[in-house]
């Protein structure tokens, strides 16, 4: 019987690539989904794999974390040692803020391993949409709600509280005009009754 991955929803994507991991080869070349809600009831940990045809349960040798609404990326800035990149989302259904920032290294195609960022760093946001940007080694957040396209350093800054990704840019892409009501009063901003609620998918 094939390997079919199970019903969720704000699960998290991304396409990753066969490449060297530590000077193992992985066959990979396929999209991979982590995490999500299962009937909004309990957020899932399980990461899968699909290549168009077939699904395949990927495998850590350790805990990872549970999310759903997170952004994923995958980070090309090591050739020998590349990795997904899971940060922001909600870590359970009372949506309580994620604001850890996990690492997967793959040691198979269907295996890897979990590892937390030190110190913790993360600006908190959900629905957003990741990618990596190999040419300037920066990880781009989009959307999640407060209107702003963000591009942060890859790397955490060390702060008192721990540690942050510190913005590279950020640009306001709400039309002046939406930002207020028709009496001219401003709305809340970010809020669901704000100028904007981009959801956007990884």
């Amino acid at each position: 019987a094939k390997t079919v991955s199970p019903a969720r929803r704000s699960a998290s994507a991304a396409f990753v690539p066969s490449h060297v991991s530590n000077c193992i080869s992985v066959s990979m070349d396929r999209v991979v989904i982590f995490g999500g809600q299962k009937q909004s009831v309990r957020t899932l940990c399980d990461m899968y794999s699909w290549d168009g045809v077939d699904w395949k349960l990927i495998t850590a040798t350790n805990q990872g974390p549970c999310v759903h609404s997170a952004s994923m990326a995958w980070d090309t800035r090591s050739a020998t040692s590349p990795r997904l990149i899971v940060a922001n989302g909600y870590v359970d259904v009372n949506d309580t803020q994620n604001t850890d920032v996990w690492y997967f290294k793959f040691s198979s195609t269907t295996s890897g391993t979990w590892a937390l960022a030190s110190p913790p760093p993360c600006v908190p946001r959900r629905d957003a949409m990741g990618a990596f940007d190999r040419s300037s080694k920066k990880m781009v957040f989009f959307g999640g709600g407060d209107g702003f396209l963000y591009a942060f350093h890859a790397e955490p800054e060390k702060t008192a509280d721990g540690g942050i990704l510190k913005t590279a840019w950020k640009l306001d892409v709400v039309p002046p005009e939406h930002k207020k009501d028709k009496n001219g009063k401003p709305y809340k901003y970010p809020a669901p009754e704000g100028p904007s609620e981009i959801i956007a998918t990884p």
